[in-house]
């Protein structure tokens, strides 16, 4: 019944012939016997079935805890009729889990099972197993299977190219894999010239990645999603403006929408420029889209609101020597604070470098009281100020005039356990000095010094404005020298020992006689 069923499934792919043995007087009826041929099982590339049951036994030969599986396979293999196929080799390496047991069964079969010779299929899936595995030599082993692969004459296929790109990334194997694909006469797909773009990049290569894409512009092929968010971030970590933004553009021509990766990315490098219209409205553009900015999105954008990402070293000059007007113009506090109010709406809960921006935002802008309730509740929602938040908090209420809250949030500060660092200091020496508290500023300098802080930024430092009012460098020094009392070196021996120790020393950080001055 079976073997009928399989001749009316193959219809009449297949010729049969028989002898008449019964034929009815009047010729209209006869018997015929049908010799029917042994039919093999094909799978739609043309190749035999493999036998499950045959892998399912050999799978568990292999993985039973007898002391050499090898052996006992070798008996269970000389029991069979018909030998071993790559397809069944195959299946069986494909339900191995380890890959040492699946590299001696790779090995395994040509030297133990007569006639038996790998395809390009078993290698393939050996390749697929060692590109999984986290061993430190299997790239050597992945060159000794293509040494092989050579030497034996198999030529792999498109899929052995695509998985030895993805293995090795880039160098000189790479560009053995583009050899291969020449000499076994292949023609690169949409996924091999994907994974040639993807090494590239990983290789920090933006130029060949870059070249890559072209090629596929070209041969008609497009990048998916995530070849275009890696091409965009190599360009815009390289700095390479204009290339991302003619990449942006095919992107969206091309009918690849992009995603909140995409516009991170180029939120990112927009801003990094000075850009920050065309980064407002890159973020506009992504929420317009109901995409969900992640959390990188949004920091970076309230991040921008300021009015230039000023360098640490020009901050601290600034503080140091009181310029505000190195801030330049208020920040764009209200675009800041739409932003801030769609991230507490989204899923993406802000973290503590959201509130920082934030604060820093409004502060800069004049809004110190918003600044001082957005730390509140902050701290309702389980985020504890740290440092960066008490320095800026202490700043702008201190240009604010306001010095009483300025050292209000200083003792909080230290009650919190929250340590201070060179910056804090120095904002609140700044705020103190500037306020004509300079006994509140000497007696803090004169803490710091018992404290043993590493403070040479300071010396000298609240003094500027003191020479303004009150005369020349000896008198402000002797001041000092009254205040603090004979126990303590003079501060105008101090300042000089300092300068003479940085010029010897070659140090970038220097202090003059005349005029307090860090110089950076």
């Amino acid at each position: 019944m079976n073997n009928v069923r399989l001749l009316l499934r193959r219809g009449y792919a297949t010729k049969y012939s028989g002898r008449v043995i019964t034929e009815m007087d009047n010729g209209r009826s006869f018997a015929v016997e049908v010799q029917v041929p042994n039919i093999q099982q094909l799978d739609p590339r043309g190749y035999p079935l493999p036998r499950r049951d045959l892998v399912c036994k050999i799978v568990n030969i292999l993985q039973s805890r007898s002391s050499d599986p090898f052996i006992e396979l070798s008996d269970y293999l000389e029991t069979l009729t018909l030998t071993l196929t790559a397809s069944e080799a195959a299946e069986i390496l494909k339900s191995l889990h380890s890959t040492s047991l699946a590299l001696q069964f790779f090995r395994f079969c040509p030297s133990s099972i007569p006639k038996f010779r790998h395809d390009c299929f078993t290698y393939n899936r050996i390749l697929l197993i060692l590109s999984k595995s986290s061993s430190p030599d299997r790239f050597d082993s992945v060159r000794r299977i293509i040494d092989e692969m050579e030497r034996s004459r198999v030529h792999g296929n498109i899929s052995t190219v695509n998985l030895l790109i993805g293995i090795f990334g880039g160098g000189e194997d790479l560009d053995r894999c583009l050899r291969l694909v020449k000499k076994w006469e292949l023609r690169m797909n949409r996924y091999t010239y994907k994974c040639l773009l993807q090494a590239h990049l990983r290789s920090r290569d933006s130029n060949k990645g870059l070249e890559v894409y072209q090629e596929m512009k070209r041969k008609g092929y497009q990048p998916d999603i995530f070849a275009y968010n890696m091409l965009l971030d190599a360009l815009a970590k390289d700095e390479k403006v204009d290339q991302a933004n003619k990449v942006f553009e095919d992107m969206k021509k091309k009918h690849c929408e992009p995603d909140e990766y995409t516009y991170t990315i180029l939120i990112r490098m927009t801003g990094k420029h000075g850009k920050l219209d065309d980064a407002i409205s890159l973020f506009q553009e992504m929420l317009s889209k109901n995409l969900a900015p992640n959390l990188i999105a949004y920091n970076t954008t309230i991040q921008l609101q300021k009015d230039n990402l000023i360098p640490l070293c020009t901050t601290l000059c600034s503080l140091l020597l009181g310029n505000q007007n190195s801030f330049g113009r208020a920040g764009r506090v209200d675009e800041a604070i739409k932003i801030f109010d769609e991230l507490e709406n989204s899923n993406c809960k802000p973290d503590i470098i959201s509130y920082n921006s934030l604060i820093n935002c409004l502060g800069k802008n004049g809004d110190v009281d918003e600044a001082y309730m957005r730390c509140k509740e902050m701290e309702e929602k389980g985020l504890n100020p740290d440092v960066v938040t008490y320095s800026t908090l202490i700043e702008c209420f201190g240009k604010s005039d306001k010095v009483e809250m300025a050292c209000r949030l200083f003792d909080e500060m230290l009650s919190e356990g929250c340590c201070p660092n060179i910056v804090t200091y120095n904002i609140l020496l700044d705020c103190l000095e500037r306020s004509g508290r300079t006994a509140e500023a000497v007696d803090l300098y004169a803490k710091i010094k018992e404290q043993g802080g590493k403070i040479q930024l300071l010396d000298g430092f609240c003094f500027l404005h003191w020479k303004k009012n009150s005369g020349s460098f000896s008198s402000i020094c002797l001041k000092y020298d009254c205040h603090m009392g004979a126990s303590t070196n003079s501060l105008a021996t101090t300042i000089r020992k300092t300068n003479s120790s940085t010029q010897n020393s070659g140090d970038s950080m220097a202090i003059t006689d005349e005029h307090t001055l860090l110089l950076i």
